[in-house]
């Protein structure tokens, strides 16, 4: 990473990076300087859908379509990398910084169903280690409460970006924010965001669905007393810091 960034631009990520590494600090967050915007992503909180409504804005171009819009090499999007002193960007007064959270409940079931139901070979065989099982074995399920078990081991530092917590993985601690949307109210919150950029939306705007796991109607098949209990625990920092309710939301 010393290609990436010089000893000021270090010092200015430093108070930034507790959770991540410099690759994927890099790598979470979305920078347009035509239409003064950061967006900082969350995985399974509508960050394709957001990422091509950005690059088709960008471009100006309405009929845009990339499938590997999480290709950062192809982004018309730029980086923190790429903007010299980032500390000394941020304070920019026409920035609009925001990001989008999900209920914890909903996002991390939502993770489980895509990542694990789906067998990431990425992500698949270390969590077959963690639980000392063979981890070439893809055909032994993971159940949700083993990877439950799996991630209250994690310390934050190992955690996959689906399942970190969303204050961390937004840097709520560092960031300051002129919006945190919400995915219960992406519409709504989107219009905001127009506003704020004096820019209309509504021509690139596109929902994607390649990744989408329909977890909020499946709430029964996952989720019994002790699961909600665990897993409010292991996200009570999302649960407080976006206001979201202990309980578990209607399907």
């Amino acid at each position: 990473m010393k290609k990436l960034y010089s000893k000021t631009i270090w010092q200015s990520l430093v108070s930034k990076l507790r959770y991540v590494s410099l690759r994927e600090f890099d790598y979470n967050i979305h920078i347009s300087l035509k239409n003064r915007l950061l967006y900082v992503e969350t995985p399974k909180v509508a960050c394709s859908t957001i990422k091509l409504t950005l690059a088709k804005l960008e471009l100006e171009e309405e009929e845009y379509f990339r499938e590997d819009i999480h290709d950062r090499y192809l982004s018309p999007l730029i980086r923190p990398s790429q903007v010299g002193d980032f500390g000394r960007f941020l304070e920019r007064p026409n920035l609009v910084k925001f990001c989008f959270v999900r209920n914890p409940y909903e996002r991390l079931l939502s993770s489980y169903l895509n990542k694990v139901g789906g067998r990431d070979e990425a992500i698949y065989p270390s969590l077959l280690c963690q639980l000392g099982l063979d981890q070439t074995d893809f055909s032994r399920a993971i159940s949700f409460s083993e990877f439950v078990t799996c991630i209250e081991q994690m310390p934050l530092s190992m955690m996959n970006a689906h399942w970190r917590p969303q204050y961390y993985q937004t840097f709520q601690e560092s960031l300051k924010y002129d919006l945190v949307g919400r995915l219960e109210n992406f519409e709504d919150d989107m219009r905001i965001l127009e506003k704020m950029i004096s820019r209309d939306l509504s021509p690139y705007m596109s929902s994607w669905t390649l990744h989408q796991t329909n977890s909020k109607d499946r709430f029964a098949e996952y989720y019994d007393d002790r699961l909600l209990e665990r897993v409010y625990e292991l996200y009570r920092i999302d649960f407080d810091a976006f206001g979201y309710s202990a309980e578990l939301p209607c399907g």
